[in-house]
């Protein structure tokens, strides 16, 4: 039962984290292009583009971790933060190409480095909030 709502809490936390990103215009250099008008579409379209995140940062990141636990002693965790920005660069690319419609926009290296790190941690605040409320 808990693996069931500890899945629910991060597709709150991931698809609010996003829009919070896109709507409120928090990090302006993270840009989803799309043509909704109702809130039902918007909703859909977040959960298709959390969809994507939630697959790859809460599988693929696991096998991951596990496969890099020896780079994860030598550099004391910090290969962990290159696997987020790994990860955070080919759900772009997943969005962009898939997703028909919705187009996911980082300019350069440097933004998207700043945005898997500020992402993670308006995740990991918005889970933590979930958690205590629940």
């Amino acid at each position: 039962m808990w693996i069931l709502i500890r899945s629910l809490l991060h597709i709150l936390a991931y698809s609010l984290s996003l829009y919070l990103l896109d709507h409120y215009d928090l990090l302006g250099w993270v840009d989803f292009d799309f043509n909704v008008s109702t809130w039902q579409e918007i909703a859909k379209v977040y959960l298709m583009i959390w969809f994507i995140f939630w697959i790859w940062f809460a599988i693929i990141k696991r096998i991951l971790n596990i496969l890099a636990f020896p780079l994860h002693l030598l550099t004391l965790w910090l290969i962990g933060f290159v696997i987020n920005i790994i990860i955070f660069y080919f759900c772009q690319i997943l969005i962009n190409t898939y997703l028909s419609g919705i187009e996911m926009q980082i300019t350069s290296f440097t933004w998207l480095v700043l945005v898997s790190f500020i992402l993670s941690i308006i995740v990991s605040v918005i889970y933590w909030i979930l958690k205590k409320i629940i």
